[in-house]
């Protein structure tokens, strides 16, 4: 084969292979595109839904929390609820988003916010002898919800101040005479029912931790022979451990009053709660009797916790119920004063019913 045919061959064979290149790019091209138009169409299907549904989906959220705070609010109504309104305080809303958004669906009340509130009268306890102890027990179930209290720092710094000083000796200090009764806030309260009427009827409660042993010992060298004396006093559950939750809800109606009235009687040394009952145990307060040559004989030991917190619940009823004695503790501490005292009671006899505080009276003869 000469140069020339060669070339001729060479030329037909690359005319050729152009050919079946152009048909088959057109023919990739239409299969490519049948394929594509599809796949093209469903994109944009799926693009317009998005781009449609883009508005719910940020309605979706914000309708989802409030539907969830609405379900979760009437939950707290088995414990408090809003005072002389159907509005909650913007406060209780936010801890309903809260508990609404955590997985144990849990209420976290800071004790803080809830003193203040009912001080102000923005909300009330519903029931509170029988909801208050069981939230000091443990976080009260209310339908699918729990409702815990929460001791912010302040509050426990508060709590730790007032037990400190009550620990330090105060040489200006005078606890209530050891002739007096007991002193005036508790005797709205059953009185006990010894075998015999004592000669002297006190309270430990009003002593400072670190003058017990120092009044005890004074006590013991002015009876005189034959002389019944009844202690009431008030101690701590030994499971409670130190500046734990429980310790600082116990020292809650113990600590001293936010509202002060105008009569001194109330506000005296006599009359002042110490940390006495939270810091002495009663087999110490016993030790502390009864030793010693001037020691004193125990008669009987009693619990009577049954017994003062029904006092308590129903002294609190009373300063509501009662409209004299309203009117004169309102024009003697205020409004918010009546409310104060109101709930202390209410708070205290919570504590005994939980078995967070144990109260007792003591009979003794010289």
């Amino acid at each position: 084969m000469d140069g020339a045919a060669w070339r001729a061959d060479t030329e037909d064979l690359v005319r050729f292979a152009l050919s079946v290149y152009r048909r088959s790019r057109v023919s990739f091209a239409l299969h490519l595109h049948e394929r594509l138009v599809p796949l093209v169409v469903l994109l944009f299907s799926v693009f317009s839904i998005a781009l449609l549904s883009a508005p719910l989906r940020r309605k979706t959220p914000v309708e989802g929390s409030k539907e969830a705070i609405h379900s979760a609010l009437p939950a707290l109504l088995r414990f408090i609820c809003p005072s002389g309104r159907s509005v909650w305080p913007p406060s209780y809303a936010a801890l309903a988003k809260r508990a609404s958004k955590s997985k144990k669906k849990l209420f976290v009340l800071p004790v803080d916010l809830l003193l203040h509130d009912i001080l102000l009268s923005n909300v009330e306890l519903r029931n509170a002898p029988e909801v208050l102890p069981a939230l000091f027990r443990a976080p009260l179930a209310v339908g699918h919800y729990q409702l815990s209290l929460q001791v912010s720092k302040g509050l426990r710094a508060a709590a730790v101040r007032w037990f400190l000083s009550s620990q330090m000796l105060n040489v200006f200090y005078q606890p209530a005479p050891l002739s007096a009764r007991i002193f005036e806030p508790e005797k709205h309260l059953p009185p006990p029912t010894p075998s015999r009427h004592p000669s002297l009827e006190l309270t430990l409660d009003s002593v400072r931790s670190a003058h017990v042993e120092s009044w005890i010992r004074a006590l013991k060298n002015t009876c005189e022979k034959g002389e019944t004396v009844a202690i009431h006093f008030t101690t701590l559950n030994p499971s409670v451990h130190l500046w734990s939750k429980e310790l600082v809800l116990c020292a809650v109606p113990f600590l001293p009053r936010r509202y002060q009235g105008k009569d001194k009687k109330r506000t005296s040394n006599a009359a002042t709660r110490t940390s006495a009952p939270l810091a002495t145990p009663v087999h110490r307060i016993l030790e502390l009797l009864t030793s010693g040559n001037s020691g004193l004989d125990v008669i009987s030991l009693n619990n009577i916790s049954a017994d003062y917190l029904a006092g308590l619940n129903h002294h609190a009823q009373n300063v509501e119920d009662n409209r004299n004695l309203r009117t004169t503790m309102i024009d003697d501490i205020g409004l918010e004063g009546w409310r104060e005292e109101r709930l202390m009671f209410s708070w205290e006899a919570g504590l005994y019913a939980a078995n967070l505080l144990t109260r007792w009276v003591i009979m003794l003869r010289k």
